[in-house]
Parts: structure tokens; sequence; C-alpha cells
């Protein structure tokens, strides 16, 4: 790891780098974040015993240490002022993206906070121990917007893991009409009525929110709406998902698939 970026701010802004403190080595046993709990149920007269519940244990979390230090000076002391403002950028209670300059990582991200430890010799600051919690067990590659016209069109998600995406889905209508999306992979209906040629909806899957581009259908929008939001599937067999709609349209969706990493 060459460099991290949270937040869209590199940690080189601040002279930091990444680096090792200590001199243990060897392998070690990494938490990637994917541990599973179960809940089992016994069967009566049989040694077998059924997972009734999954989910996933713990998020993903990630420790790293890094130290200031520039071409010129070699390795220099973190003041107080510094540690200040790279506390402040750090150490918040909002999550945001975090992101590893490292090959193969270039396209992913992980969404979390960070705790700070200064590491100190002599009362001084040299480095930094951080530990990064995600909001997930797993990262996320960078957004894709995928974009169709008309009204039969195919997506596939390229998610690790199995189960529904809530993605942010713009449509504009080519023609009135009583809109019905379906998807073959839940055969669920998607249905708002009475819109008009050249309407943009813009329609936030997971936080349940959808507006529309003509004001006097806003007005009355969930009225028209059966409130069965739009979503991207994943079986572990089928990827593909088959959406139908009743109008022309155009359609885009932005969203990140799931990737089960760790560093």
């Amino acid at each position: 790891m060459n460099d991290f970026l949270y937040d869209n701010i590199l940690g080189s802004d601040f002279e930091l780098m990444p680096c090792r403190f200590d001199s243990s080595g060897g392998i070690e046993t990494v938490d990637m974040g994917s541990q599973m709990s179960n809940s089992f149920v016994k069967i009566v007269g049989s040694d077998e015993q059924i997972i009734i519940n999954k989910d996933y244990s713990s998020t993903l979390s990630i420790s790293f240490q890094v130290c200031k230090r520039n071409c010129r000076e070699g390795f220099k002391e973190i003041t107080p002022d510094e540690y200040s403002k790279i506390n402040r950028w750090l150490n918040r209670k909002e999550s945001h993206p975090l992101k590893f300059m490292q090959e193969g990582y270039e396209n992913l991200y992980f969404l979390g906070t960070f705790n700070i430890q200064a590491l100190k010799l002599n009362d001084k600051i040299y480095g930094l121990n951080l530990t990064f919690f995600s909001n997930y067990p797993y990262g996320f590659l960078d957004e894709i917007t995928a974009h169709y016209t008309g009204n039969h069109f195919t997506l596939y998600d390229y998610s690790d893991e199995e189960g529904e995406l809530f993605p942010f889905v713009v449509i504009q209508c080519l023609e009135d009409g009583d809109l019905q999306i379906t998807n073959d992979m839940d055969n669920e209906l998607f249905l708002l009525k009475n819109c008009k040629q050249h309407e943009i909806l813009h329609i936030d899957n997971k936080n349940h929110l959808i507006t529309s581009s003509n004001e006097l259908h806003n007005q009355n929008l969930y009225n028209d709406y059966n409130f069965n939001y739009i979503k991207i599937c994943n079986r572990y067999n089928n990827r593909a998902n088959n959406y139908s709609s009743s109008l022309n349209i155009d359609i885009s969706f932005q969203y990140s698939p799931i990737r089960k990493v760790g560093v």
C-alpha cells in the first residue's frame, strides 16, 4: 500500500505514508469481516441440525500504521497542530469511503469510520495507529451506471454476495401511460400510474424516495404509486436480471457491486 484515500482526501496530503513500527513478521491470521453467526435447531431423533438464521456476526475492520515522511527530510515528528488536523479528518461520526492505493484495489472502496492512536517516542508523535471500522462486512466496487432504452433489458449483477441491491434509478418515459416494471428474478411489480411522455423519475430505492420532473404529477405521486421499489437481484446460479416495462423508457441504474475482500 502506497497511500490511502478517505473522503476524497489522500494521506499523502498530510505527508503520511503507511509503515510498520514493530518488528514482528511471518504469517498472521486476518479477520476479513465475513464471519457468519448461525442459529441451529436440532431435529428430534436425528443428529442433524437445521440452520434457522444466518447473518454476519461482525463488520469488516482494518488496522494499519502511518508515519510522516517526505523525500527531502525523511521521517518527521507529527506536531500537535498536525495531529489535530489529521484527527479532524479521520475521526468523525459520519461514515465516508476509504480507498487504498494498492494494486488490485484501485476500483474498490470501504465505507466506515476511523479510530486513531498516537505512537509516541520521548513524548513526541512519530506515527499513528489507524483502525477503520466498516459499516459492512465487505467492500464495494466503484459505482456503476448501466443505461438502457426500450421495454426489455437485462442487467447482470457481479456482486460476490447473493441477495438484493437497491439502486438509484433515473427513468425518462418515452410515452404516456401507466408504468409497470417487472424483474423475472423476483416477479414483483413496480407500478406508477399516469406517467407522461418526457417525464423524468428519480427513484432512490434504498431510502424509498421517488420524485418526478412533472410538477403536477409530483404533487400526486404517492397516490399513483404501489410502493414496490426496483431491485437488482443475485442468486448463486443466476446473475441476470431480465426487466420488462409496459412503456418505452430510458432508464439508468446506479449501484455498487459487493466485493468480499479485506486488506
